[in-house]
């Protein structure tokens, strides 16, 4: 009897404890919560005010900022204003993602050899360039005691080295994660190369085209048909696609914040590494740094 007693009391208070932390994670959910919806508010709030200033500076709202946001607004303006207007997109904010994505520059192409080996088998037929190989335009190597990768596409007049994330993933994808732990690099860089020569390319396919960056199989749901891919270079199409884009995310989302990082890497802003610091990149060109620490709380 004594026993039971015992049991009966020991299970009371765990009970009790359990039901203490339990109501301490519900109470800092909900904190989270408020905070999270305060900062998105305020999120808003800011993007309005500089919506406001924009109509009261003119081009002068620009002038004192990124270079980047001077010369697409004055090159890109009547066309940034027509698709703003049309699909409800702050003017600040639409400027403000162009000149992160490309610069400005409508001719900018990026290939993303992660998202095509990612989605491999759901990516549309390479329309140009069906033949190339990865291998063809991926090439990695050891450089001292590290992995180093370069793209190089002479069809798109493109080159640049592979990313710190971009190798990680390529390992990590082809399962070498132990051979890299072991140091034994070079069998990685061999291994990897070896790998690439089995997949297509698809330069024009797992790549972001001209002032929005955007993706071809994204263009091609935008449109309802598919085209040749250069065309996206011209800056009233992409921009007319980008702002579809965006106005479709925002009918998901329902704020700015959570489009901007959808736009960028197809999730909402919470818990989001890669979108965080995108949606903060993006702002910084527009918001002051006390708006920005505000809006991203």
């Amino acid at each position: 009897m004594k026993k039971e007693k015992i049991f009966l009391y020991l299970g009371i208070l765990l009970g009790g404890i359990g039901g203490i932390y339990l109501i301490r994670f519900f109470f800092e959910k909900k904190i989270k919560e408020k905070e999270e919806k305060v900062a998105t508010e305020t999120f808003e709030k800011i993007l309005l005010l500089k919506e406001k200033m924009l109509q009261e500076l003119g081009e002068k709202f620009y002038q004192d900022k990124d270079p980047r946001l001077y010369r697409v607004w004055s090159n890109y303006k009547d066309t940034i204003y027509k698709v703003s207007k049309k699909y409800g997109i702050p003017i600040t904010l639409f400027v403000s993602l162009i000149a992160q994505e490309s610069g400005g520059v409508a001719s900018a192409y990026r290939y993303e050899p992660v998202y095509n080996l990612n989605h491999y088998k759901r990516l549309p037929k390479e329309p140009l360039y069906p033949h190339l190989r990865m291998s063809d335009v991926v090439k990695i190597y050891v450089l001292g005691n590290t992995l180093k990768g370069v793209i190089n596409i002479p069809q798109y007049g493109y080159n640049r080295m592979l990313t710190p994330w971009e190798i990680i993933s390529l390992v990590k994808i082809f399962k070498l994660e132990k051979l890299k732990e072991e140091k034994k690099l070079d069998e990685v860089a061999k291994r990897l190369n070896e790998e690439l020569k089995k997949y297509n390319a698809n330069i024009s396919v797992s790549a972001s085209f001209g002032l929005g960056q955007l993706m071809y199989p994204t263009a091609i749901l935008k449109t309802g048909y598919e085209f040749n891919p250069r065309k996206l270079f011209d800056p009233e199409f992409n921009l007319e696609l980008a702002g579809k884009h965006l106005s479709d995310l925002y009918k998901t989302y329902k704020n700015w914040r959570d489009v901007l990082s959808a736009y960028n890497t197809g999730k909402a802003y919470k818990d989001n590494p890669r979108g965080k610091e995108y949606v903060e990149a993006v702002i910084s060109r527009i918001f002051t740094k006390e708006e920005v620490s505000t809006a991203l709380a």
